[in-house]
Parts: structure tokens; sequence; C-alpha cells
């Protein structure tokens, strides 16, 4: 084996490496699209809570935060619900769960949108210096 070289110069590789350090630092706060996701599933779960009071349904928010996309309630029998209580021979409504599954391709959609819009601004950003 030979040690004989090239050298490949890549026109805009500076800019390309910058805008994909850039993506990589939008990617660590994504708190606006994850509430953007979170917010899209709280009504689907909140339709799909069991209803006696009405407390539960009204208590299930959507939350974002820099990690990922929560939706939850802080009621205290509301997980129970959504589990059961086996020990009781109580089945669950996992009714935040079909929520998610539900609206799964309008939430991946929401991700694509924003880490596509992400990535092509980003690269004009990147391309326009």
């Amino acid at each position: 084996m030979s040690n004989d070289g090239a050298t490949v110069e890549v026109d805009g590789g500076r800019e390309l490496a910058a805008a994909l350090h850039g993506v990589s630092d939008g990617l660590k706060d994504m708190t606006a699209t994850n509430s953007k996701v979170a917010n899209t599933v709280a009504p689907v779960a909140r339709r799909l809570a069991p209803r006696l009071t009405g407390a539960l349904r009204d208590s299930i928010r959507g939350e974002g935060s820099p990690q990922g996309a929560e939706v939850g309630t802080a009621i205290a029998y509301g997980w129970p619900v959504h589990s059961g209580v086996p020990s009781r021979n109580i089945p669950g409504v996992p009714f935040i769960a079909d929520a998610w599954r539900d609206t799964e391709p309008v939430w991946m959609a929401v991700y694509e949108d924003d880490v596509q819009t992400l990535v092509d601004t980003q690269v004009a950003t990147k391309a326009n210096h």
C-alpha cells in the first residue's frame, strides 16, 4: 500500500460545517417545537379522557421543554385512570397514549417541518456570509 495522498477542496466546506454546527445548537433546545407538539396532542387527550365530573379532562395540559413534549395531568388519580389498577382489577383507559398514537402523523410533521426550517435557515445564513 502506498502513501500517495490526494487533496480535496470542498467549495463552501467551511460554511457547511458552520451551518451544521448551527443546526446542532438549534436541536439542543427544541422548546418551541416541543410545545407545539404537546399542544397538538393535549386537546385529543382531553377529548379521549373519561368524564365523570370533567375535572380530569379539564386538567390535561401539554408542555414543551428543551428535551421533549409532555402531556399529562396534575390530578392524583389521572395516572391510575390512564394505566389502571391491576391490584383492584380496574382496567386502564390509556387516553394520553391513545392521543399520542392518534396524532402521530400530525406531530411527526411538526418535527419534520421545524427541523427542516432550522436546517434551511442555517444553510442560508452561512451561505450569505
